[in-house]
């Protein structure tokens, strides 16, 4: 009975972990996409035209207490959205991992390969948000290139 409540136990927990990265997924695109969108309003309109506000004010009427779409987030994730303009970019790297991770990335460096180098990193070594800030501070990217 002991091994049954054991296998069952690690089978909620991996479904739980696989749930948590198919929503993140979907947010992550979610957010590209009114990013991508209100980017595109402001190529063709400029900025003056103050659509950040009344965007977080109407989605937070709608949606009161979901988190993301401040004035600050939406001004924010812009960045993010013109950092990665591709969709594949986002189904290939950035929807596996954690929000924070590219984040960090965006602030933290200014060159696409390198933001890139990082993420792939992370992917495919597990990393967590302060090993990758770490990484990062140390210019270990150099080390990475230099030996392949």
């Amino acid at each position: 009975m002991w091994t049954l409540l054991k296998e069952i136990k690690e089978r909620v927990r991996s479904a739980q972990v696989c749930a948590a990265f198919a929503v993140n997924g979907e947010l992550i695109l979610l957010y590209w996409q009114i990013d991508r969108d209100i980017s595109s309003r402001f190529d063709t309109e400029g900025w003056g035209t103050k659509v950040i506000g009344p965007l977080a004010k109407g989605i937070g009427a709608e949606f009161p207490g979901v988190e993301g779409f401040s004035v600050w987030n939406l001004r924010y994730r812009r960045s993010f959205a013109e950092a990665w303009p591709e969709p594949e970019i986002l189904q290939q790297l950035l929807a596996k991992l954690p929000w924070g991770h590219s984040l960090r990335v965006l602030d933290w460096i200014k060159d696409r390969p390198t933001r890139e180098c990082y993420l792939k990193a992370v992917l495919e070594n597990g990393r967590g948000q302060n090993v990758l800030v770490h990484h990062i501070s140390k210019h270990l990217h150099e080390r990475w290139s230099e030996s392949v």
